[in-house]
């Protein structure tokens, strides 16, 4: 008897969770699709100046923020054992498990730009955002994307790249590719590596159905701009450093 009453509870709790993600995928849709729709009205209309896309950025942040701390089912935590706050410009490095970490990423801080795949900056839910937030192509020429991150640097903003260029099938850490920290090594930034824990249990590769679980945001200690190093030592470095942090992942109930 207890063992059916436990089998009907956890059916109930999957059909709760399910309307719950339903009720939450149908307002994120209409929060993109009038996002979109007051973005294109406003830079119609007004000159996209700098401050203004920084409106924009804090804007994605604070709404991307709210959502994922009130997804169904699905805790969001936060370590940042070095108070980093993004003030001084760096590259930052996160792994790469499901479509919930850009979200992750720019929930921490609205000084950031992202290089993102061909489809995502021409996804017509949110592109435009991404647009006029300078977001950048990893499709476009790497001299043309280094002089962009360059002038974002000076502007007070961080790159997010994700070296392994592609979500993890399996979740292990995979390969790094070395263009986030040649990048950082020839203008001069520091590296912040990110270790996102649980991404992949909630939403992983292929799926568009949340799970319930705990996602934990590390960041990590920065990597100091060396000019002596070389960019593949300091690609081995992050990846070593985000390795040790998610082999150290705590388990939840």
């Amino acid at each position: 008897m207890k063992g059916l009453l436990k089998r009907a509870w956890s059916a109930i709790e999957i059909t709760m969770l399910t309307g719950a993600f339903i009720i939450c995928f149908v307002v994120i849709f209409v929060l993109m699709f009038f996002g979109q729709l007051a973005c294109l009205i406003y830079f119609s209309t007004h000159k996209a100046t700098d401050s203004r896309k920084l409106g924009l950025h804090r804007i994605m942040q604070r709404t991307l923020r709210a959502i994922m701390t009130h997804l169904p089912g699905v805790k969001v935590t936060v370590t940042n054992p070095t108070g980093e706050d993004f003030t001084r410009p760096a590259m930052i490095v996160p792994n790469h498990q499901s479509y919930l970490d850009l979200p992750c990423m720019i929930m921490l801080t609205p000084h950031v730009i992202i290089m993102a795949k061909k489809w995502v900056t021409r996804n017509p839910l949110y592109g435009l955002m991404i647009h006029y937030a300078d977001y950048i192509s990893s499709s476009t020429d790497r001299i043309e994307n280094m002089r962009k991150i360059g002038q974002m640097a000076q502007k007070g903003y961080s790159t997010i790249i994700f070296p392994e260029g592609t979500r993890s099938r399996t979740g292990r850490l995979g390969r790094f590719h070395r263009g986030a920290f040649e990048a950082a090594q020839q203008l001069g930034l520091d590296i912040v590596p990110v270790a996102i824990k649980g991404a992949r249990d909630v939403m992983p590769r292929g799926s568009f159905c949340l799970r319930p679980g705990t996602i934990d945001i590390e960041i990590l200690p920065r990597i100091p701009y060396d000019p002596q190093a070389a960019y593949a030592q300091t690609c081995r470095q992050a990846k070593d450093i985000i390795q040790q942090a998610l082999s150290n992942t705590p388990s939840h109930p």
